[in-house]
């Protein structure tokens, strides 16, 4: 089958977009984007070519080039498995050395006209992944801008802007958390790997910007070395702890080990996703088995690939969900030649219907 070329340029004046610009299903494309000035960037499909294979989300890093050229975002608008599920995937990697904002219209069937949607921002070289499960005919970009991307500056002034709660704040979404995910973990891996260090005054200030909630105990909370391995043998402070809602469904705690010694420097961080029991949502307490099961895999499945993205190939897995068990544990490590090192694993019990994901990041 032929590969069509399409070089049609799409601004950000509000100009018709022509059938030219739009990305069909089964699709795999490649966009150029010129900068226009400091902020915004016109764009045009330079390349499109049929694309009819069912992909994992666990494997999608694979079907991208290792370094996208510089200037150009390579994508993929297919069908794909998040869990047990069949989902309609769009897989992005963006060339640019700059963080970059978009828009997307998608067109449903139960819809004449294309709709707008939300979606995450794009980093360098990471691949973002948004999924509908419903059918969707064709997308349309527009309006690709460059993204502001946090750094835990030393003379920054923050200001909250994020409330706690699902009814003060329906954005707090969970398209909003990913998206914030993934630059954290990019922010995590440059100051772990940099001269520059990460403090624990740092991560007060950050979290205090997004109106964290501070939930540290006043007592000690040892983390094992099953966990952290602490081949060093630092002494870990008890933790600064914080919490964020991931409406609807999850309450997540992040907890902050560091050293007096060295700085106050944060040796590792342990997060803890539990349901959000105060959600007004129907996947709360009222969740079945089987709802809850899904909700835990997918959440487990997105963080997966988004270590995986960053870290690259997991260097243990073992996933024990599924099976007929009344109790589960699921594993998965990456450890790397720099010391910037990940372990995430989810406990289940089928009887009691309790799930729990853990991610613990580290550099040893």
């Amino acid at each position: 089958m032929p590969i069509a070329f399409i070089c049609v340029v799409s601004t950000l004046q509000g100009q018709k977009l022509k059938d030219s610009d739009i990305i069909r299903m089964n699709s795999k494309f490649i966009l150029k984007l010129e900068t226009l000035d400091s902020i915004y960037y016109s764009f045009k499909v330079v390349k499109t070519e049929p694309f009819y294979q069912m992909v994992n989300m666990s494997e999608s890093k694979s079907l991208f080039d290792e370094i996208v050229e510089d200037g150009y975002i390579q994508g993929f608008f297919t069908y794909g498995k998040f869990g047990n599920r069949t989902n309609c995937f769009l897989m992005l990697k963006n060339g640019l050395e700059q963080s970059l904002n978009y828009e997307l219209k998608i067109k449903v069937k139960s819809k004449r006209k294309p709709v707008k949607t939300s979606v995450m921002s794009l980093y360098p070289n990471i691949v973002s992944t948004e999924l509908w499960s419903y059918y969707i005919e064709y997308l349309i970009f527009s309006n690709f801008k460059r993204a502001e991307q946090f750094r835990f500056k030393e003379d920054q002034t923050f200001k909250p802007t994020i409330d706690s709660t699902c009814i003060k704040n329906p954005k707090n979404n969970q398209q909003f958390a990913d998206s914030l995910f993934v630059n954290y973990i990019d922010t995590l891996k440059y100051y772990f790997l940099s001269s520059i260090r990460l403090n624990i005054e740092k991560i007060v200030d950050y979290e205090n910007s997004i109106n964290s909630l501070d939930i540290t105990r006043d007592y000690t909370v040892s983390i094992g070395e099953g966990i952290y391995p602490n081949k060093n043998k630092y002494k870990l402070e008890k933790p600064l702890e914080f919490s964020r809602t991931e409406c609807p469904y999850f309450r997540t705690r992040i907890s902050y080990y560091y050293t007096k010694k060295d700085n106050n420097l944060v040796k590792v961080i342990l997060f803890e996703w539990n349901v959000f029991k105060e959600s007004d949502d129907i996947f709360a307490e009222s969740m079945d088995i089987m709802q809850k099961d899904n909700v835990f895999r997918e959440k487990f499945s997105k963080i997966e690939t988004i270590m995986t993205n960053v870290l690259g190939n997991p260097t243990h897995k073992n996933i024990e969900s599924g099976k007929e068990e009344t109790n589960y544990r699921d594993d998965v490590k990456w450890t790397s030649t720099n010391g910037f090192n990940a372990y995430l694993f989810m406990f289940g019990n089928n009887e009691t219907n309790y799930r729990q994901i853990r991610l613990a990041i580290y550099k040893e």
